[in-house]
């Protein structure tokens, strides 16, 4: 896959998500917020490498993750 423009995190390519049913249960998760102005996220690289170092430390992290972001 390519990297975004940004840099960080892969393109999204929805094909291998597209007619599948993902089972949450029984599944890690962590949830955090990121704060934003003007929807533009101010802290979004801390909040990341402080969640990945918690999924690190349970022993969590895996080959195959998702984030999910909603703006509120």
């Amino acid at each position: 896959m390519n990297e975004s423009e940004t840099g960080c995190c892969p393109r999204f390519d929805p094909a291998p998500w597209e007619e599948q049913f993902i089972e949450w249960e029984g599944k890690p998760f962590v949830r955090d917020t990121v704060r934003c102005l003007f929807h533009i996220p101010l802290n979004f690289g801390g909040v990341m490498a402080r969640n990945m170092e918690r999924i690190e430390a349970a022993g969590a992290y895996g080959k195959n993750y998702v984030v999910l972001l909603a703006e509120v």
